[in-house]
């Protein structure tokens, strides 16, 4: 197996755990989640389908078949869509580093996906990762970590629900570009798009008033996190394009250890990153880590 598919998802993890950091930042000069995540899904949904225009041409957007964009646009709802709104209300809830290691539940999520999907029996070792993973959760329930204004135990469950919504997506996304000739390019501007759609219909029926733009310095961090959230997917759907979603999942599931890692370094005074923090990010990541690759 080709090395780039280590080189790969294991970059996409590195540069998904700095869009937390930027995003919880935006947060605190007056930004929303939600716009936050409306801004990195934009900035995302633009450079996509320029680099496929661009780099492929016109004929590569008329191409795209309707199994195509029905597979694409429905990992990009049930994935990127719910996924995001989850992920970015729970760094507000419960700040960067609590919601990176929860959302790097994913593939312990996409393992026990495939397993109902596919009738399979659990195995000890699946059992095992499970169990280290919840191990690994109520140590951050009860770290006393993340913001320093505190959080409850329901807010854990925002990012939790990101990571089962990504899972979900990145099951899809892996079926669309092994069953169609789909590029890379084209499912992540098909993703994006329907995540783009999604996102935006919501918050006009339900927080209109957030489709304004947020205070400049806020604005800023959100577009900086919308492009490097962009170079994580395109080097994660690279990943799955390459190689099997047991090997790409298992190092991107390390995102969460990154994003640690930044916070402690660039949010101190927004984030308390505590022993318990970073036991249950190692616990979080070993087991779904485990759970995925076997």
């Amino acid at each position: 197996m080709s090395i780039d598919i280590y080189l790969a998802a294991l970059a996409a993890a590195v540069v998904w755990g700095i869009d937390p950091v930027l995003s919880k930042r935006g947060m605190a000069y007056g930004g929303h989640a939600l716009q936050a995540a409306f801004a990195v899904i934009t900035v995302g949904t633009i450079i996509f389908w320029s680099a496929l225009y661009i780099t492929q041409g016109l004929d590569a957007i008329l191409s795209i078949s309707p199994r195509i964009a029905l597979i694409f646009l429905g990992g990009g709802i049930l994935g990127t869509t719910i996924g995001r709104i989850s992920f970015y209300i729970g760094i507000d809830k419960v700040g960067a580093s609590i919601a990176g290691i929860g959302a790097s539940t994913l593939p312990a999520f996409a393992a026990i996906l495939a397993l109902f999907l596919l009738s399979e029996p659990l195995s000890t070792i699946h059992s095992a990762g499970i169990l280290l993973v919840v191990v690994g959760l109520s140590l951050l329930a009860t770290s006393k970590g993340g913001n320093i204004s505190g959080w409850s135990f329901q807010d854990l469950v925002l990012p939790v629900f990101a990571g089962f919504a990504f899972g979900l997506g990145q099951v899809i996304r892996r079926f669309g570009l092994v069953e169609t000739p789909a590029t890379v390019l084209q499912a992540i501007a098909l993703n994006d798009t329907a995540a783009f759609v999604g996102l935006f219909l919501f918050l006009f029926i339900f927080r209109r008033d957030l489709l304004r733009p947020p205070s400049l310095p806020a604005t800023g961090y959100f577009i900086a996190a919308g492009i490097v959230s962009s170079v994580g997917l395109f080097l994660a759907f690279t990943a799955l394009d390459l190689g099997p979603v047991a090997i790409v999942s298992t190092l991107i599931s390390t995102a969460g250890l990154f994003t640690v890692l930044l916070s402690f370094l660039f949010l101190r005074d927004l984030e308390r990153i505590t022993q318990k923090v970073v036991i249950g990010a190692l616990f979080v990541a070993f087991g779904a880590g485990i759970m995925i690759y076997f």
